[in-house]
């Protein structure tokens, strides 16, 4: 049976293990962006990060997170032109499904509970990046109701940003 929930500090070997088996088994090392120190200091830091897991019994399968610090998604909406002085965003990332489960549409459920979550903390928008070729992630992106808005190369890995606006308009 397959269940949902937001993840905490419990849950951390879990993720570190879906961690490496998604990028053991990356289908292009371009796709995964790494993570730099500081983000990965703030995972299970909810006034950062908001991480929703599935879950295949007690096993984790699937992860995306909500990212709530300019850190994480400044140089995006920087290049979308958002003021982040006036305008409160958050950046869907770090989405990750183990490759044996791919296909299921795991990621769209999971970022259309980050989207109400969104909503319920009063974003005005939501970004996210995804590579160009990695069609699974982009369309799933654009199933959520994102449209791509932009380019931008994060790190030397391309990424097309895409954006939805959620309270009001910008």
């Amino acid at each position: 049976m397959r269940t949902v929930r937001q993840l905490s500090v419990k849950d951390r070997k879990q993720y570190c293990s879906l961690w490496k088996n998604v990028e053991d088994n990356l289908e292009h090392d371009e796709w995964w962006l790494p993570a730099n120190p500081l983000s990965k200091k703030h995972f299970f830091d909810t006034d950062w990060t908001i991480i929703e897991g599935m879950f295949e019994e007690d096993e984790l399968i699937a992860t995306s997170s909500l990212f709530l610090n300019p850190n994480e998604y400044e140089q995006s909406a920087l290049k979308l032109g958002i003021d982040l002085h006036t305008t409160r965003v958050g950046e869907i990332g770090r989405c990750m499904v183990r490759p044996d489960f791919r296909g299921n549409n795991m990621m769209l459920q999971l970022n259309r509970i980050l989207l109400e979550e969104a909503t319920r903390l009063g974003l005005d928008a939501l970004i996210a990046t995804a590579h160009p070729d990695n069609a699974a992630s982009c369309s799933s992106l654009e199933k959520l109701g994102m449209t791509k808005e932009g380019f931008i190369i994060k790190n030397t890995y391309p990424r097309n940003i895409y954006c939805i606006k959620l309270n009001r308009v910008m």
